[in-house]
This record gives structure tokens, C-alpha cells and sequence, in this order.
């Protein structure tokens, strides 16, 4: 609630409405699909933006189609593997104006993912009990990190933010692909 008034509503209003999608898109397919190569797939599609990045152009102009495109695929993601959140974050860092927004962006929308997953991975019947004591186990852990993260977020350099956000995404995609 504390973020709300730096939420760019535009960029969440597309990626809420298309997240929805791709989470029951992601969820069915859970269900029935070879995991490791939709896995490899979207390891291999970061380390790509990542390239794109650090030897060109530093941003993607993302029509209102492109930011549909990664809502689907990031809903998708979060669906199958929980891990959406690379393709958010290269969605909302090339359409957000600032920092700030950008930071409340992402937290705006993966709130909502996860309020969409979750009972939808409940119904399908892949969320279970052990699932829901592991989340309780995790849920202290989530609130600390938000705390330093708001904390930290004032004093740390926005090139030195966006390097670290490259070398995450850039980390993620490897450990996806191996």
C-alpha cells in the first residue's frame, strides 16, 4: 500500500489483465507438459535480453502489444514455474519513467500474479499442504527482504540498480538453462 501512489496503473493494468491469462495458460500446461524444455527456453530467451542489453541499445520501446506479449508469457512462466518475474521485470524496466515506479511497478504486479496463481494452482490441485507450510516457512523471509529493500532502495546508484538487475537476470537465465 505504501508504493501505490508511484504505480504506473497503465503498464499494471495491461500485465494484471494478460498475467490472468498466462497463469491458466502456465497452470494447464503444468499439468501436462515436458517442464525442462519450456525451462530451457526461457533461460535461453533472458541470457538473449541480457546480450541485447549489454551490446546495444540499453532499452526496448514496448507498444502497448509488447507489453500485452509479456504479460501472456510472463503469467505463463508463473504458471508453470513460478518464475515469471525476469519477464516482468524486463517489461516494466523499459516502460517505467523512474526507479521508483519501476520498484512499485514490479511489486503491483507480482502481488497480483501470485494472488491469481496461487488459488488457481489450489483448484488444479498442485498446490497442496506441504505447499502452503513451506509458504508460511518462506512468508517472514518475504517481509525482511521488503524491508531492506526499502531501506537500501534511497541510497543505492541507478546505473548500480540496473547493472545488478542485468547480472540477476543474467544469473537466472544460466540456472534455468542448467
Amino acid at each position: 500500500m505504501k508504493e501505490w501512489r508511484n504505480i504506473d496503473r497503465k503498464i499494471i493494468l495491461h500485465l494484471a489483465l494478460t498475467s490472468v491469462i498466462g497463469v491458466i495458460l502456465g497452470i494447464v500446461v503444468l499439468s501436462y507438459a515436458k517442464l525442462i524444455i519450456l525451462k530451457r527456453g526461457l533461460g535461453v530467451f533472458i541470457l538473449l535480453y541480457v546480450a541485447y542489453v549489454s551490446f546495444g541499445k540499453t532499452k526496448i520501446k514496448l507498444n502497448k502489444n509488447g507489453v500485452i506479449g509479456f504479460g501472456v508469457m510472463g503469467g505463463f512462466f508463473s504458471g508453470v514455474f513460478s518464475t515469471g518475474g525476469p519477464l516482468y521485470v524486463i517489461c516494466v524496466e523499459n516502460t517505467a519513467h523512474s526507479i521508483k515506479v519501476f520498484r512499485a511497478t514490479m511489486i503491483g504486479v507480482l502481488g497480483l500474479v501470485t494472488i491469481t496463481r496461487v488459488p488457481a494452482l489450489a483448484v488444479s490441485g498442485i498446490l497442496n499442504v506441504n505447499h502452503l507450510k513451506m509458504a508460511l516457512f518462506v512468508f517472514p523471509i518475504f517481509l525482511l527482504a521488503q524491508f531492506l529493500g526499502k531501506r537500501t532502495f534511497s541510497k543505492i546508484d541507478e546505473k548500480l540498480f540496473k547493472r545488478s538487475l542485468m547480472l540477476l537476470l543474467c544469473v537466472s537465465g544460466a540456472i534455468m538453462i542448467f
